[in-house]
């Protein structure tokens, strides 16, 4: 079937099944459209990528404030003391977050430092 016959067809003399066939030709033909019009990530890589400057150290501390932070919430919803769970979390964020600076600017200095007058 070609775009032209869909558009010709009469409606109102189709029964159900013959109004379905041309609702999922039409639909096939807006996916078939989309598909070819507009380009679609694939992968997870794609869309979750790390910085160049990403180090394991980092993924290890990011993993530990997220285990913290679920354990921490694990125990508000009991009703169990929070304070020395809390304070260890705000402890490894602040670690996290002095390392996270830390590489972020040395690569940004290492960035800095290879440009000459040719590619600034």
């Amino acid at each position: 079937m070609t775009n032209t016959d869909i558009l010709e067809r009469d409606i109102g003399s189709l029964n159900t099944a013959g109004l379905e066939k041309l609702i999922d030709d039409i639909c096939g033909i807006i996916h078939k459209a989309c598909e070819e019009s507009m380009p679609t990530k694939k992968g997870r890589s794609l869309t979750k990528h790390r910085p160049l400057w990403w180090t394991e150290k980092l993924t290890d501390l990011k993993k530990e404030v997220i285990q913290l932070h679920h354990r921490l919430n694990r125990m508000r919803r009991r009703n169990l003391p929070l304070d020395q769970l809390a304070e260890e979390l705000n402890n490894k964020k602040a670690i996290y977050a002095e390392e996270l600076r830390a590489e972020s600017s040395r690569s940004f200095r290492e960035f800095c430092e290879l440009q000459t007058k040719e590619n600034v």
